[in-house]
């Protein structure tokens, strides 16, 4: 996934950001299937007789087929996961296909637009990026959607087959949880900003659009002008130069100084050189540290717990596929992957 925009540094994902973002599922899949930009290559299965690693319910898995969809994965997810744990998900997988056929599971394109936009809400990536990054990886428009709609039909078997099955957690589970770990819900100081990014050798540059932007009547419409016109910071001009909430450490030290000394709805006064360049900041929000209520997180933290219990379930619902299905290995073919 691409990032939002040059300055920022590796996210930590804490456990605060998880129950925050926290949706059905997320964390529950994470180790039984691999899922890059939120897309991964569909498996692409055929019934040629060739070099055949395994059968599932009659369905060939060859070693051709298996290593092409391998190599065509992100090298990240590549350093994660070997050729013979690809075959172990690959299997998986097709029971989770063979159930869903199954079960007669359909998925609409509203639904599988709104699972896109609601992932990409979460990590604050434009829908045009989203794109962008998955045709560099050689997945089409078109597979990316066939394979979130793929996700969403493993969601709405996994929601059926085993979490529709947990007992709810209570109030009371949730306050103890909320009790024992108020760390968790300490929001730091965060603040929203959008920037303009011009070259190295564009000082001058920088200042007329400064001067311009404190010119304009309309600050918001003007800078998202300016920034469709100047800015090389690709990512964020698509979002109309907008970088979304980030706390301390999230940006360069220079961005990160001047932006949090900033009032909101005002441009920063010179711009802000950084190693990437000169930036004109606009800070559009700022909100400051405090302690979430019980209230305030009830229903993340109840997502949270009930994806816990979840976790314990889901393999044991798996193994129940695995003893139903036909499932035949060629030991000796497998022995010859990574």
């Amino acid at each position: 996934m691409a990032k939002k925009n040059k300055e920022h540094e590796s996210n930590k994902e804490s456990t605060e950001v998880e129950l925050k973002l926290s949706k059905k599922w997320i964390g529950i899949i994470a180790g039984i299937i691999v899922f890059a930009l939120l897309v991964v290559l569909a498996v692409r299965m055929n019934n040629i007789n060739q070099n055949t690693l395994a059968t599932v319910d009659g369905e060939k898995i060859t070693k051709t087929t298996l290593l092409k969809e391998y190599e065509s994965m992100p090298s990240v997810q590549k350093e994660q996961v070997s050729e013979n744990e690809y075959l172990n998900i690959t299997i998986d997988n097709l029971l989770y296909s063979h159930e869903i056929t199954k079960l007669g599971m359909t998925a609409s394109d509203d639904e599988t637009n709104r699972f896109i936009k609601e992932r990409l809400a979460a990590s604050g990536l434009a829908e045009e990026v989203f794109y962008q990054e998955a045709q560099k990886q050689g997945i089409t428009k078109e597979e990316a959607l066939n394979q979130a709609r793929r996700y969403v039909l493993l969601n709405k078997l996994l929601e059926k087959e085993v979490l529709s099955k947990l007992p709810s957690v209570t109030d009371e589970e949730a306050q103890e949880f909320y009790t024992q770990s108020p760390q968790l819900f300490y929001k730091k100081e965060e603040v929203r900003a959008s920037h303009i990014l011009v070259d190295n050798t564009s000082l001058e540059l920088a200042k007329s659009i400064i001067k311009e932007l404190n010119a304009a009547k309309n600050l918001s419409t003007k800078f998202k002008e300016l920034s469709d016109k100047y800015s090389i910071d690709t990512g964020a001009k698509i979002q109309g130069g907008d970088l979304g909430l980030f706390g301390k450490d999230q940006m360069v030290p220079e961005f990160e100084n001047a932006a949090f000394a900033m009032s909101v709805g005002k441009v920063s006064s010179a711009p802000v050189k950084t190693q990437f360049g000169y930036h004109v900041i606009y800070l559009t929000a700022k909100s400051k540290a405090r302690q979430l209520t019980f209230n305030e997180t009830r229903s993340q933290i109840k997502t949270y717990l009930m994806n816990k219990k979840a976790e314990v379930q889901t393999p044991v619902y798996i193994e129940s596929l695995r003893r139903a299905a036909k499932i035949t290995r060629n030991e000796k073919a497998i022995a010859e992957l990574e």
